[in-house]
């Protein structure tokens, strides 16, 4: 018998066994993975601004079946990592979006103005302090401005038309850090970027994305938001 399993290692190893090995989800859903193993097993989440625990979370242990449960956070690609004493294996999670307001643009703080323009054409309007697009997506502006030729906070003028749907847009893909004075500031994934929603007079929405402050607070984030020009750049628009 001994030497049966060493010769069929696999067949004698308490292997982790998937009832599914992926699953896309939107943001608030709760997925319960099920899965076999013959001794008791651990999980974590690879990353856990897109997928983590739920408030109550729901682990079944019934003999050699078992089941836990993720939910969805923020829109990404994760993996979840099962392990026991012998295997591990890695289900997939998918956040898929709802919402589709605007193409978020693919802008890198540093990049140049010569590198903007060459990714996004000719501008609509070309000052010393920055550059508008007057559709950019969606009907939606995007004005960017420059600090010694490179990019210094960009944002998106979203129509008050598709204002009710913004938030929700948003809040799916970033964390809310809080709201000031009727803007509401979110964070990205690793807190690198700060994005700003606040309605204008006109009742458009403008979506401000600037590099997030040493300081990690809102005041901070506030102070930059103040001193941006964006505002002067879109009423040329």
């Amino acid at each position: 018998m001994l030497l049966l399993c060493v010769m069929t290692m696999s067949s004698c190893k308490d292997e982790i066994k998937l009832k599914e090995s992926s699953k896309t989800l939107y943001r608030g859903e709760v997925y319960e993975i099920e899965l076999t193993s013959k001794s008791p097993i651990s999980y974590s989440v690879l990353d856990d601004f897109i997928v983590g625990r739920p408030m109550i979370s729901i682990e079944m242990d019934l003999g050699n079946e078992h089941s836990r449960t993720v939910q969805a956070k923020h829109v990404g690609s994760t993996q979840v990592i099962f392990t026991n004493d012998e295997d591990t294996k890695v289900f997939y999670v998918t956040v898929a979006p709802r919402y589709h307001t605007y193409a978020e643009p693919q802008i890198a703080f540093g990049d140049t103005k010569s590198q903007v323009i060459a990714a996004l054409g000719t501008p609509d309007v070309d000052l010393s302090s920055g550059i508008g697009y007057a559709n950019y997506s969606n009907n939606c502006q995007l004005i960017i401005t420059f600090e010694n030729d490179m990019v210094a906070n960009y944002a998106v003028v979203v129509p008050a038309l598709h204002a009710s749907e913004l938030t929700d847009f948003l809040i799916e893909r970033y964390e809310l850090l809080g709201v000031s004075d009727g803007i509401s500031i979110f964070y990205n994934h690793d807190k690198s970027v700060a994005i700003a929603k606040q309605v204008n007079d006109d009742g458009n929405v403008m979506v401000t994305y600037l590099p997030f402050p040493q300081t990690k607070s809102l005041a901070g984030i506030l102070d930059i938001l103040n001193k941006t020009v964006l505002n002067s750049i879109s009423k040329k628009l």
